[in-house]
């Protein structure tokens, strides 16, 4: 029997759910559709999100003004999510994947993704962070060291915290 980081003798499946519920759904639902989400007859749904350069008013509404925009976006959120699992684990930590991708709109289109830890036989445990693929070009925004070591950082909190919550009482 090899070495299980969720624990020692049951199965991790079991454990996950045995002593961590919350994980153990939240798993299932992160692990099986990292992908965008089917829409109405099979279509995809791509969720597009516009950065707005404004601060919000000290009194009043905000008055947002989006200006129709057309463009063609050559790279597609599964590239831009194998591409940055692929940066990920050559550069932060092989136990980290990409997913859920927005379209955002900004100075240049980038697929912004949610940075995530799973661990072997146990799957999904948290979200370190986010990175950011250019959706014309197909290149990761490379990260920084500050933020290569937060999400490093943050990683191990979750860990530490999933073993202690997965074996009380060792």
């Amino acid at each position: 029997m090899g070495f299980s980081p969720c624990g020692r003798g049951e199965p991790s499946s079991q454990l996950v759910a045995k002593h961590c519920p919350m994980l153990y759904s939240q798993r299932k639902d992160a692990w099986v559709n990292p992908m965008p989400r089917k829409h109405g007859k099979g279509g995809t749904m791509v969720e597009l999100v516009v950065e707005l350069a404004q601060s919000w008013p000290e009194q009043g509404p905000l008055q947002v003004t989006i200006p129709a925009v057309t463009m063609k976006i050559p790279v597609s959120p599964d590239t831009a999510r194998r591409r940055a699992s692929g940066y990920l684990g050559m550069h932060v930590g092989l136990l980290l994947g990409a997913s859920d991708p927005q379209l955002m709109f900004g100075d240049r289109p980038a697929w912004k993704l949610s940075v995530n830890l799973h661990l072997p036989h146990c799957g999904y445990v948290g979200r370190v962070g986010t990175m950011k693929v250019d959706a014309t070009t197909g290149a990761v925004i490379p990260l920084s060291a500050a933020t290569i070591q937060q999400f490093q950082e943050r990683a191990h909190d979750l860990i530490v915290h999933f073993s202690s919550a997965a074996a009380p009482g060792v």
